[in-house]
């Protein structure tokens, strides 16, 4: 049975996860997945059973948080479709072969590499503030010439692997990916990963379901292997938040909004690494 602690400690993890979406459209698998594997390694839950769990829950949770986000960005017209198009197509191999990987892997070898390929983003958001790689678009309409949209057809790819083996929203590689291939206004690339992050938390929270259906090592009660009662204590927290953080966002200049992003970011690899 989950602690009332447990539970506290998951909503307030879907509070900053969900403001943290809106802010710099990062999906908060670095709170959320952290606060349910302990959640449930606390009762005596399997080490890989509690992670695969963990990231199954939290990638629902990114579609939830992210689709209010969106529909903030959607008002002020700032989604560009086009690109979101490619790249969610792109998405859908990355992510069945990400849950193939994750329900096969060791969940310790998982969570260290994905806590230093961030740490790498985060170093790489900060070389592109301090050469001001992308600003110079800042205003300007995108770029959609077929090199750049076959590369964020792959980034695409990759990010769908990322979500469904880490949990991710994959926003905070997509943004990065927009503002420099496609050379697009930051704020712009932001909203667009955020929109399209719904689409592959889509996939990844469907191909959850499917591989978690009758498989005896969920824990009760889940839909597959997204577990119920967090995503229950996550939803309405996230659907406060999000809105703020992208609220936030729009009022925030470029720069600004790449420290916050690489910030996070390391503290995310940390997590991740260390937890």
């Amino acid at each position: 049975m989950i602690t009332t602690t447990s539970l506290f400690i998951i909503a307030g993890s879907g509070l900053l996860a969900g403001f943290l979406t809106g802010l710099v459209s990062l999906g908060g698998a670095f709170i959320v997945v952290p606060a349910i594997y302990h959640a449930l390694m606390a009762i005596g839950i399997a080490s890989h059973t509690a992670y695969t769990t963990a990231v199954a829950t939290s990638v629902a949770f990114v579609l939830i948080s992210s689709s209010s986000a969106t529909s903030t960005y959607a008002r002020k017209s700032m989604i560009d479709y086009r690109l979101g198009a490619i790249i969610s197509i792109g998405a859908i191999f990355g992510v069945w072969v990400g849950i193939k990987t994750l329900l096969q892997a060791d969940d310790a070898v998982v969570r260290k590499a994905f806590g230093i390929f961030i740490w790498t983003m985060g170093a790489y958001i900060l070389a592109s503030k301090h050469f001001k790689w992308g600003q110079e678009y800042s205003g300007k309409p995108p770029s959609y010439n077929l090199l750049n949209q076959a590369a964020l057809f792959i980034i695409g790819s990759l990010v769908g692997f990322l979500v469904s083996v880490f949990g991710i929203g994959g926003g905070g590689v997509i943004a990065p990916a927009i503002a420099l291939l496609a050379r697009s206004d930051m704020k712009r690339a932001i909203a667009t990963g955020v929109a399209t992050t719904v689409v592959i938390s889509i996939y990844g929270a469907g191909g959850y379901i499917i591989t978690g259906y009758g498989e005896p090592a969920t824990v009760w009660p889940s839909l597959g292997w997204i577990y119920l009662p967090a995503i229950a204590l996550l939803i309405p927290c996230a659907l406060l938040a999000a809105p703020l953080g992208a609220k936030l966002a729009m009022r925030l200049s470029q720069s600004a909004l790449l420290t916050t992003l690489a910030a996070t970011m390391f503290f995310m690899g940390t997590k991740f690494i260390f937890f």
